[in-house]
């Protein structure tokens, strides 16, 4: 099932990895810069429509960070298509796969950003893993 909403703006602390097989060993990276202002779960990030993907790892945080790799940024608010995925990691390309499938045809990829928010992690029983999967839509 897919949900809308207008996503809020929110302060991010991210790095850049090369894919989402770097994610759990790039984890520990920002928690230990960050650790007294993480306010919210992990993520990752990446645009649709650019050919070379990049991906942000982060979490949302309470004030500036920039140290090294690290930055800080806002993630601007507006129009964000979401749905809820149950199950482990390595089946998340699918699932997004077919929640974009499943989006309004009329979108223009371009300008989305595809957020999939770590909400619960379980490394022992990963088919209760509960992740979020986003579709942010950007002004032109």
């Amino acid at each position: 099932m897919i949900s809308e909403k207008m996503s809020n703006q929110s302060l991010i602390a991210t790095i850049h990895i090369e894919n989402r097989g770097d994610v759990w060993d790039s984890l520990d990276y920002i928690v230990v810069r960050c650790k007294d202002c993480i306010c919210g779960p992990p993520f990752i990030m990446y645009k649709l429509g650019i050919n070379a993907k990049q991906i942000e790892l982060g979490y949302p945080v309470t004030r500036q960070i920039n140290n090294g790799k690290l930055e800080t940024h806002m993630f601007e608010f507006g129009q964000t298509f979401f749905t809820f995925y149950f199950g482990p990691h390595s089946l998340l390309d699918g699932a997004t796969k077919s929640f974009l499938t499943n989006l309004r045809e009329d979108l223009d990829f371009s300008h989305i950003t595809i957020k999939e928010i770590y909400h619960e992690i379980y490394p022992e029983s990963p088919e209760d893993n509960v992740t979020e999967i986003q579709a942010f839509i950007h002004s032109e």
